[in-house]
């Protein structure tokens, strides 16, 4: 197996075999690693902040191989541990929300050199963020991002179309 070359069902089924899976786990890694941490660098993590989640989330992934189905889709997986990961964070430190990358600006700014985008990001709420990430930046479905948020498919909409209207507007006023 190839890391550029593996499909998720490949891997899934090499991670539910015990004799393949610690090679599917650095394929794995290998796959998504570079993804999350620039994702995660998004939602406003530094550099080594985000390495920190990212060695999280990966052991959080293998002491949970043990429960993984068939039928699991692995990105789901992943970005779910993420989002639990990071409003966790956001929870016990809610000032470290409101402050988004520098990286994350992308060189959109403001008049004053503020990036636009990292004032926009920080007009939404944790969970319209991870919501609003996954749908643009990620590109994942409405439905995957009610599984990876564990909320309804409505919620997630609701909660998308406001993040997208906070977000708008905060960039049209830089």
């Amino acid at each position: 197996m190839k890391k550029d070359l593996v499909e998720d069902e490949e891997l899934l089924a090499s991670l539910l075999k015990t004799a393949t899976r610690r090679e599917a786990f650095s394929l794995l890694l290998a796959k998504y690693q570079q993804k999350v941490y620039y994702f995660l660098r998004n939602l406003n993590l530094g550099h080594e902040e985000a390495d920190e989640e990212i060695q999280e989330i990966f052991i959080q992934f293998w002491r949970s191989l043990a429960q993984l189905q068939k039928t699991d889709s692995l990105p789901v997986l992943l970005y779910r541990l993420v989002a639990d990961r990071c409003l966790k964070r956001w929870d016990k430190n809610p000032d470290s929300e409101a402050n988004v990358s520098p990286e994350a600006s992308r060189g959109f700014t403001d008049g004053r050199g503020q990036p636009a985008m990292q004032l926009a990001l920080s007009k939404l709420s944790g969970s319209q963020k991870i919501i609003f990430m996954l749908k643009q930046q990620e590109q994942f479905s409405y439905s995957d991002i009610a599984l990876i948020t564990r909320r309804s498919i409505p919620d997630v909409r609701k909660d998308f179309s406001k993040a997208l209207e906070i977000f708008s507007y905060s960039v049209q006023q830089t």
